[in-house]
């Protein structure tokens, strides 16, 4: 996403102008522009909050094991803010406004995440900004796509010429034997490199477990990096006190972000089935 930082002394809400698209015309020489257009700006207003949370420690506990839980503490709640993070923001994202693509069923596969990008890529999907063309505002790269851990088999399935896909994708000659079953250069370096996938249609691609599963569901997103702004307002601190009430150590641990929307034309829901590979 667009990371914006909030300056210190500039209070807690972050405030960006963005400006509508103009048209241009054809002209004729000497002759006057007939339809000037009025400039106005809109804005997103994008208010950061703090989140956070707190581990007791007992004075007994700290006599039955032998790890340093200084360390211990500072990591499990640094992962716990992180994985808040960026629930909010796949939260974020599949808020969209407009109908996903794909279903419950579906299987993730190259064309789906195509037609998602063509639909970012044109602007028109969701709820346009303020001031946007009424054909659509294409929206800039890069863009991203994101889908759950259980998709990555899914992917090397169609590509990699192992999995029984419906629609494999073979892209060279065959040229090697795996297992007894005849594939492309290309396929083979796929099983090498641990079926893992940079770019797929022309987005980068990203696997998230912290995707909620439903009913061996999932709503994957694809979008534009411009569409969602995350603005830091301070980063995460530690606090360690200790509570004699409760004979215990109190690690707190507490960050204040924000997150928005500028457009949602630029987000594409995808539907797909996630059940486990």
């Amino acid at each position: 996403v667009d990371v914006k930082q909030l300056p210190q002394g500039m209070g807690t809400t972050w405030n960006e102008p963005y400006w509508p698209t103009l048209t241009a015309a054809s002209l004729t020489e000497a002759v006057a522009i007939a339809s000037p257009q009025q400039v106005s700006d809109a804005s997103v207003v994008i208010t950061p909050a703090e989140v956070g949370g707190q581990i007791i420690f007992t004075r007994r506990m700290a006599n039955m094991i032998s790890e340093n839980f200084s360390t211990v503490a500072g990591k499990l709640l640094g992962n716990a803010i992180a994985r808040k993070k960026d629930q909010d923001l796949i939260g974020s994202v599949q808020g969209a406004s407009q109908t996903a693509i794909g279903s419950t069923t579906t299987t993730a596969s190259w064309d789906l995440v195509a037609r998602g990008v063509s639909r970012v890529e044109s602007g028109r999907i969701g709820t346009a900004r303020t001031g946007a063309l009424t054909e659509g505002d294409p929206a800039p790269r890069p863009y991203f796509s994101l889908h759950h851990p259980h998709h990555r088999f899914d992917f090397a399935s169609q590509f990699n010429g192992l999995g029984g896909a419906p629609t494999q994708v073979t892209t060279a000659a065959a040229a090697a034997n795996y297992f007894g079953q005849t594939i492309s250069d290309e396929q083979f370096k796929i099983i090498r490199g641990h079926f893992t996938f940079n770019d797929l249609a022309g987005a980068t691609v990203l696997f998230d477990g912290n995707l909620t599963i439903s009913s061996n569901a999932v709503t994957g997103a694809i979008w534009a990096k411009e569409s969602t702004v995350l603005v830091p307002f301070r980063q995460l601190d530690v606090d360690q006190e200790w509570n004699p009430s409760r004979r215990a150590w109190e690690w707190t641990a507490t960050e204040d972000y924000g997150f928005g929307t500028r457009t949602d034309a630029w987000i594409q829901k995808v539907s797909y089935d996630a059940s486990a590979a």
